[in-house]
């Protein structure tokens, strides 16, 4: 994106493609809009270019209006007024060594808008923080000519569609729109201005779904146009294999695959079968990179999310196989695997956590509907190692006694995995490495919060974040592995091999859930297989007797495991050979 920046630039984002090719950007000084303070059919945005007579840049705007010359209390009391028409920017200028506000507005959404105005950069990130709580989002933010920070803030009942806010050298806020472009977000606003004799960007960047935009810059100021969200309607969907028995046809498996992918517009979908120890199949369809239409190909690697639980039991059946562990070890306190943790403000049960229990999910606190691990309060946020464990110790509050009722947790493998670390003197993922994947050629290996080589981008329509929210590192023993679908056949068709065996005791069904064993979910015909869903991931690993398939894809529905039920159903229909690819 080669731009070059003339001084004084604004940057403002304009919202729909069609409606914006004939626009004309128009240049307003202070005495044009004097008589009336301001303008109808039309947004104005200070350029900062004079502290006389301030200029302003116009856009048509048929059902907007434009404010000038507000105090910080009129805009205030302006916002509160308003009636079928809602404040969508707000800027301040100099005027004669007084700051006033021009204040755009629109007819009315039904979203929740709030304004602030004359706040610092720390009172802004406060802020921020107290919003996100609120569920609102910036939809404008702007540094005014006092170098002071206003913002409109927007909410609504549907999703809150998370945003990325940040000031900086323009160059590199050139180089950061390329990193999050890649991550699904695009510049919801965009403001350019002199700083500390620099050309400096503010931008908003909100998480969207296939969005495209494009840059305009004539003379002075940037103009930012996005067209529509990403459809299929319209679209062959590309396919790639490596090996395909029916190369010349489109099979039943790819009608049903290319309908589900039309349905719910996913991106790409990786698909890998085994039968008796043979690669029958290792297809792709779709876009790997919505952005760039990178085909998607069966080397590509995705996160494959909860299904690396089963990765973290094998690895505690690797122990407990070697007599160095055993299910029912305690986990915390004086006698426990990990009792250099100090628990002595920990709820009293527990330190008769068990490993079983972890596996099993019934250490009876840390459920996944508490979200605890996916706390981002300024608190929590960059904790890692240590202190990160000592808050989800604070954290445990059990719903039940450990050992007694089923409650799905994410925070259990996190643990899991300490206890690998402890017992093998070596970090989770080389054990794992060194044990498990490597002697059985299996290539896999904990993501980041950037994607890696041959790594697909993620997307979540749910508005869920796929990148700055969660931290693959942090869930590794939990949700961190990342897999091409081949590997995850692979791994599967290992557990099978030793489901009577070195893994006989991952197999059996637990306690409390008949249809989970330890790090597997059972199907009632003998299957063995484990969903994975995380903002812009699901996946499945199955299998079935001499029959095993791994689905992947890069997205994750709009309600959480919308496209794992699907993809559970296909491998069924596999197993069934109702579907023969």
């Amino acid at each position: 994106m080669a731009i070059h920046l003339l001084l004084f630039a604004l940057l403002t984002i304009l919202q729909h493609l069609p409606y914006l090719l004939g626009q004309v950007l128009v240049q307003y000084q202070l005495p044009d809009l004097w008589k009336n303070r301001g303008s109808t059919g039309v947004h104005l945005f200070p350029t900062l270019t004079s502290t006389v007579y301030p200029g302003f840049a116009g856009f048509e705007r048929e059902n907007g209006s434009s404010r000038i010359h507000l105090t910080a209390e009129d805009a205030r009391k302006y916002a509160q007024k308003l009636n079928g028409s809602e404040i969508t920017s707000i800027c301040s200028y100099n005027y004669m060594g007084t700051v006033f506000y021009v204040a755009n507005t629109d007819l009315a959404t039904g979203d929740f808008v709030e304004v602030s105005v004359n706040l610092t950069m720390a009172e802004l990130e406060t802020t921020t923080e107290e919003m996100l709580k609120k569920r609102m989002k910036p939809s404008y933010i702007c540094r005014g000519a006092d170098g002071r920070f206003q913002a409109v803030w927007r909410g609504s009942n549907q999703y809150l569609r998370h945003y990325i806010v940040q000031e900086g050298e323009i160059q590199t806020i050139f180089k950061e729109d390329k990193k999050h472009a890649r991550e699904g977000y695009y510049p919801a606003s965009i403001q350019v201005y002199r700083l500390k004799n620099e050309t400096t960007a503010l931008v908003v960047w909100e998480k969207g779904y296939g969005v495209r935009k494009a840059y305009r810059y004539p003379s002075k100021h940037y103009v930012i146009w996005r067209s529509d969200e990403f459809s299929w309607a319209g679209r062959d969907i590309p396919r790639t294999a490596l090996f395909d028995p029916t190369p010349n046809s489109a099979t039943e498996l790819d009608l049903a695959v290319e309908q589900e992918m039309r349905s719910f517009n996913i991106p790409s979908i990786s698909l890998c079968i085994y039968r008796r120890g043979k690669r029958m199949l290792s297809v792709s369809y779709g876009y790997s990179d919505l952005r760039t239409e990178t085909r998607a190909s069966p080397l590509n690697t995705y996160r494959i999310a909860s299904i690396s639980k089963t990765i973290t039991a094998m690895g505690i059946a690797e122990l407990i196989n070697r007599r160095l562990l055993s299910l029912d070890s305690r986990v915390f306190g004086l006698k426990g695997v990990l009792s250099s943790i100090d628990v002595s403000q920990a709820h009293p049960w527990l330190p008769y956590i068990t490993v079983r229990h972890l596996l099993e999910h019934s250490s009876g606190g840390w459920g996944n509907l508490e979200k605890i691990e996916f706390n981002r309060t300024p608190q929590t946020k960059e904790l890692n190692g240590t202190a990160l464990i000592d808050f989800y110790i604070k954290s445990y509050v059990p719903k039940f006694q450990p050992g007694s009722r089923y409650l799905y947790s994410n925070i259990a493998y996190v643990m899991l995995g300490k206890v690998i670390e402890q017992i093998s003197m070596r970090p989770y993922d080389q054990f794992i490495q060194d044990v498990i994947l490597k002697p059985n050629r299996i290539a896999a290996r904990i993501g980041d919060v950037e994607t890696g080589d041959f790594e697909v981008s993620y997307y979540s329509p749910d508005n869920a974040n796929p990148y700055t929210y969660w931290t693959p590192s942090k869930l590794s023993a939990a949700a961190g592995w990342v897999m091409r679908a081949e590997e995850v056949a692979r791994l599967f068709m290992l557990l099978e091999s030793g489901k009577f065996g070195w893994y006989r005791m991952l197999t059996q069904p637990s306690a409390v859930k008949r249809t989970y064993g330890r790090g597997l979910q059972l199907g009632d015909d003998g299957s063995l297989f484990h969903l994975g869903s995380l903002a812009g991931s699901e996946g499945i690993g199955y299998s079935q007797w001499d029959l095993q398939v791994a689905v992947l894809t890069n997205t994750r529905g709009r309600e959480q495991g919308e496209h794992t039920a699907w993809m559970e159903r296909l491998c069924r229909l596999f197993a069934k050979r109702i579907i023969i690819p």
